[in-house]
């Protein structure tokens, strides 16, 4: 029986082990996983096929793409298909229409677009020969354009956004070798809202729960919680209020998790228990332990703990039902350990820092 041995690093073996263990992975990438942490166990490749349920071909194919290009071997390579009938130039087109107000392209008094407002305005404009509604849709998912939609945000007045935003990018994309690169911050005033009467179950399909409208209130709590970018790890400190302590009580959570001799990059926004006397007390007690990155002004979407802070809301918070304030404390210290156990994956973080292209 030949061998398939097969070198697997550590990171890449703690990845794999992820895939497998997810339940959310596809079937596909969860058997490409075990092939390749069964090849790197000196599993014979006969062995690894009876194992998996596939073919020793599968085997070797896997093994072959993952020894050329890693976990992204692991992935399928893009199918060939019908030839499209609306050209790059006129796809395009459309997407530059979407990125305009309707009344530039003569629908005065109409300010949202719709899929057959797009269609109708490419053709009658003739950058477009012929399209349906549904293809704009597919269009402008495929680009990521939601013209329907919007949202607030603050404009950041930072007279030096472009200087400060730009080493936070490089710690992101090219994270320096003498220490893990961590973002932190607060998420304040977390209520504990206990439901007045239970959740009323699902009781055949089609059925939606029935959650009573009227609440109880159990007071508030903050969240300072960290994410390590390289791993997705997650740390976390629960307290009643936000004093400049609680941030440094929550260094010393982070220094004793952090390998001795490490140095902390920790980013940062500029609230003001970020840079006070205790954190500089801190930094002198533990000298070269912790280099801050400070953010630009109104620049919290440069933090990747709050694309975390969205998954915590959206999975916890949101239909939490807690009793107590202390309750409360315990879920979300309980959420963050589970996180860590099945679902810590880094963030693949895209913008360069670069203008984005019109």
């Amino acid at each position: 029986m030949r061998s398939s041995t097969l070198v697997v690093s550590e990171v890449d073996r703690t990845i794999l082990e992820r895939i497998v263990r997810l339940p959310t992975s596809a079937q596909r990438s969860a058997q490409r996983a075990r092939i390749v942490l069964l090849a790197g166990s000196d599993m014979g490749l006969r062995a690894i096929a009876r194992r998996v349920g596939c073919t020793r071909a599968t085997v070797r194919k896997w093994i072959r793409r993952f020894a050329d290009r890693g976990t992204d071997g692991l992935t399928d390579a893009a199918r060939s298909g019908r030839p499209r009938r609306i050209t790059a130039e006129e796809r395009c087109n459309v997407i530059a229409t979407a990125c305009r107000p309707p009344g530039d392209c003569g629908l005065d008094g109409i300010t949202e677009w719709s899929g057959q407002l797009l269609a109708d305005a490419s053709v009658r404009a003739h950058t477009v020969r012929e399209i349906s509604a549904r293809s704009v849709q597919r269009i402008l998912a495929l680009a990521s354009l939601k013209p329907h939609r919007c949202e607030y945000w603050k404009r950041s007045t930072d007279p030096d956004f472009d200087a400060k935003m730009r080493p936070i990018i490089d710690l992101y994309l090219r994270p320096p070798d003498d220490g893990p690169v961590w973002c932190a911050d607060e998420k304040t005033s977390i209520q504990a809202l206990e439901r007045r009467f239970p959740d009323l179950p699902l009781y055949h399909p089609g059925t939606l729960i029935k959650r009573e409208a009227e609440y109880i209130r159990h007071g508030t709590r903050c969240l300072t919680a960290g994410l390590e970018v390289r791993t997705g790890t997650v740390l976390g400190l629960v307290t009643a209020t936000r004093p400049a302590s609680v941030f440094v009580e929550f260094l010393d959570l982070l220094h004793a998790h952090v390998r001795a001799g490490r140095v902390i990059h920790l980013v940062v926004d500029n609230l003001n228990t970020h840079r006070g006397p205790a954190v500089a007390g801190w930094q002198r007690a533990h000298p070269g332990r912790l280099t801050m990155h400070f953010l630009p002004f109104y620049a919290s979407w440069l933090n990747q703990v709050e694309m975390w802070f969205a998954t915590l809301t959206r999975r916890l918070l949101r239909k939490g039902d807690f009793p107590s304030a202390d309750h409360l404390d315990a879920q979300i210290l309980a959420f963050i350990a589970t996180y860590n156990r099945l679902h810590a994956h880094p963030y693949r973080w895209s913008y360069t820092g670069d203008p984005l292209a019109a």
